[in-house]
């Protein structure tokens, strides 16, 4: 996973005017779009994937933000 795939999920969402994102190992992005999940056809997410998104989004340190 590299930051453009989690951007491409951001585009998508925000194309969709999704609510929310899900994201979930084994499985593709999920998108929350007027209450309904929605499947993204993109792959399966891996622990590493999930764990990259994580630190683009909280950093490394998430806890020196508190």
């Amino acid at each position: 996973m590299d930051k453009a795939f989690f951007e491409k999920v951001l585009t998508v969402a925000g194309q969709n005017k999704a609510a929310d994102i899900h994201l979930t190992v084994g499985e593709p992005p999920y998108l929350r779009v007027n209450g309904e999940l929605v499947t993204v056809k993109f792959r399966e997410l891996t622990s590493e994937d999930t764990f990259e998104i994580a630190l683009v989004v909280f950093g490394a340190n998430p806890m020196a933000n508190l």
